[in-house]
């Protein structure tokens, strides 16, 4: 498994994990067009910072966040992380991964990362 930072290249490869859990998951109606035009706002904003997790050349999972400057503090805002644990303990492989300008993807265990099974209504609160 392998962890590397997000790429604007890369948003078609999210696309079918986003879809998939936002409207089997959230019960949203996201097209493949309003997700990548969603996925593309979210990464190729200022200060973007995004993680995929990938099994061999299969996207399992992804972060995607911004940092933000305070007058005394960087802060980073994390708005998607979906990880699929079906694919050999993906979650595990994302939990300890921090990005190399601070520690603040570490904060996934605070509640703002889902995990789930693909085409399933199963979600669990990421521990």
């Amino acid at each position: 498994m392998e962890i590397r930072e997000m790429r604007k290249t890369d948003i078609a490869s999210v696309i079918p994990i986003y879809l998939d859990y936002y409207n089997n998951c959230e019960d949203g109606c996201w097209t493949i067009e309003k997700a990548q035009r969603r996925i593309k706002q979210v990464v190729c904003m200022e200060d973007a910072y995004s993680l995929i997790l990938e099994n061999e050349e299969n996207v399992i999972g992804f972060a995607m966040g911004y940092f933000k400057q305070y007058d005394d503090i960087i802060g980073y805002t994390l708005v998607y992380c979906i990880v699929d644990i079906c694919q050999n303990s993906a979650e595990q492989s994302f939990s300890g991964k921090a990005p190399e300008r601070g520690d603040a993807v570490a904060s996934l265990s605070e509640g703002n990362a889902v995990r789930w099974k693909p085409g399933q209504g199963g979600l669990a609160e990421y521990e």
